[in-house]
């Protein structure tokens, strides 16, 4: 009996290590991603930008404002998932 509960129990968290190697890659996909645009004050379209922001849209807009270092008007900015 005890002989095979010192095989088993090695075999078993091996297993679940392997398991757990596998999995996990899978399972962290990292955050999601948003392009967004914007129009500058003048009127004109500026570049898109890709953030990544875990809380949805309105954290995307927050990060990607100053990557238009201030010229994007706020309220013109719109983000959509990829």
């Amino acid at each position: 009996m005890r002989t095979e509960l010192l095989t088993v129990i090695p075999v078993g968290l091996l297993a679940a290590a392997a398991m757990w190697v596998v999995a996990a890659p899978a399972a962290y996909a990292g955050p999601p991603t948003y392009t967004c645009t914007a129009k500058a004050q003048d009127g004109r379209q500026l570049s898109p930008v890709v953030v990544q922001a875990r809380h949805g849209a309105y954290q995307a807009r927050m990060r990607a404002r100053p990557e238009w270092r201030g010229e994007a008007d706020f309220d013109t900015i719109t983000c959509t998932p990829n």
